[in-house]
């Protein structure tokens, strides 16, 4: 059980007090006995030198009767124990040995007259009754004031300890408890000794700090607060999926979107499980490089859903230095196949523009071939042999005039139109045409064709000429 500082420091003042009080104690008993020692012997001295010149006078007057009876009333006397008066021939005139009392004090004198003359002997043995009187009140008187000192100390020092140490501490405990609640008010206390009155101002001091403290604390949670709600609902309303992990795979959070995506909310579950369902840590292992510190981004096709993303990934350091990742999702699947589609047109239009120049130029060589031949048939009779050659030269300029025409709605983005075509026709025409009488003048075949030959290509390069395409 812990003792308050009041009662601890009254023992320990009390104990103080009391070796203090037993010292002054031995230090007034040894003082007392030297003083009472010296007035002690000076009062023998005094009382030896009345009794002597009593005496003396009776001697000198021979007066033994009266000598006798003055020598009876001193040993009635407590101090005296015993009396031997002799003459001055030392006959003894009157002796009465010591009783058994204790003798401190045996003086010896010789008796002369004023005039010089010896007239006896006296000896005195003075007891110590009165000493032990004396004495006794001395300890008595000592003990009485250690007693005293000492209660009134005590009493004096609680007093005092309760008024100026007890009572202050108190108050300014009832004023901790109250901090310790959250009350941040100053004590008041005042006009304290030095030593309570700087703890009280130290405390004053502190209730203040902590006020202001427990002020920034609060405006900074608030704005944390707010900013918590703020950066929540931010992530809450992106419409891409996006979740933190920690170091060790564990889902520390997912948005909505991701909610919606993976199908439930998979805080604490394995990442990889859960997002991607795999069985071990990802191939492209996201969390290595987020734990060195970096920002990366990577395009990936997700195994579980079989769909491309592109995902931005960026560290978090945490209040314990541990490092997270957090997890931007963008689905780009219709964006690679716009992207695809956007390359296909482009490599189109590329393909138009130059098939469009090509075309211009093929149609500026055909303008001669399509022409002349008109002209010619104009100017040759209807019986010259020259005319069906004519006629061919001028069927397949046609021929080329369409391809060329084709050629150029491909440039320009056209609509081509498409028309029924006679295959007996177009045979017809093939049959007179001079690319049959080119391949004609090849040689028969052999029985070993070579496989490298290329006839067959050369009909199907001749048939699209012949048909129109459609776009």
């Amino acid at each position: 059980m812990q003792k308050s500082i009041r009662q601890d420091l009254s023992i320990k003042i009390s104990c103080v007090i009391f070796c203090i009080s037993i010292i002054v104690g031995i230090v007034y008993y040894l003082f007392s006995i030297h003083y009472y020692d010296k007035e002690l012997k000076s009062a023998i001295e005094h009382q030896t030198n009345h009794i002597a010149n009593t005496f003396t006078a009776q001697l000198w007057l021979f007066d033994l009767n009266t000598t006798k009876e003055l020598c009876k009333l001193l040993l009635e006397s407590p101090e005296i124990s015993g009396l031997r008066l002799l003459d001055h021939k030392k006959k003894v005139v009157f002796e009465q040995a010591p009783s058994h009392k204790k003798t401190i004090v045996h003086v010896n004198r010789s008796l002369r007259h004023k005039s010089g003359k010896l007239v006896g002997y006296v000896d005195i043995f003075y007891t110590d009754a009165f000493w032990e009187q004396e004495r006794t009140s001395i300890i008595i008187i000592g003990i009485l004031m250690m007693i005293g000192t000492m209660l009134g100390a005590f009493l004096s020092i609680n007093i005092l300890l309760k008024r100026y140490l007890s009572r202050p501490l108190e108050d300014l405990q009832k004023d901790m408890v109250s901090l310790a609640k959250g009350d941040f008010q100053q004590s008041g206390l005042v006009g304290q000794k030095t030593e309570i009155q700087n703890i009280i101002d130290t405390f004053n001091k502190l209730a203040i700090s902590l006020r202001e403290k427990d002020q920034e604390v609060i405006s900074k949670t608030e704005a944390l607060r707010e900013s918590e709600d703020k950066y929540r609902s931010m992530m809450e309303a992106m419409i891409e999926p996006i979740y933190i992990c920690s170091s060790d795979f564990r889902v520390e959070y997912m948005n909505p979107a991701m909610i919606r995506r993976t199908g439930r909310d998979a805080v604490g579950e394995r990442c990889f499980k859960a997002l991607y369902d795999l069985n071990e840590k990802c191939p492209w292992r996201l969390l290595y490089k987020t734990q060195q510190g970096e920002i990366f981004e990577l395009n990936t096709v997700n195994p579980k859903d079989d769909r491309s993303y592109h995902i931005s990934c960026m560290p978090i350091i945490n209040a314990d230095g541990s490092v997270s990742t957090m997890a931007i999702f963008r689905d780009t699947t219709d964006f690679i196949k716009l992207q695809t589609q956007l390359q296909h047109a482009e490599k189109m239009e590329a393909i138009g523009i130059l098939a469009g120049g090509v075309a211009h130029d093929l149609n500026n060589i055909l303008g001669g071939l399509v022409s002349y031949p008109e002209l010619l048939l104009l100017e040759l009779p209807d019986d010259s042999p020259l005319r069906e050659f004519i006629l061919t030269i001028q069927r397949s300029g046609q021929k080329a005039a369409a391809v060329v025409q084709d050629m150029l709605t491909l440039a320009r983005r056209g609509v081509v139109a498409a028309e029924v075509v006679n295959l007996n026709e177009a045979i017809d025409e093939y049959l007179k045409s001079p690319e049959l009488q080119n391949l004609q003048s090849y040689p028969p075949p052999r029985s070993h064709r070579d496989p490298s030959c290329n006839r067959r290509s050369q009909y199907l390069r001749i048939y699209p000429s012949i048909f129109p395409r459609p776009s």
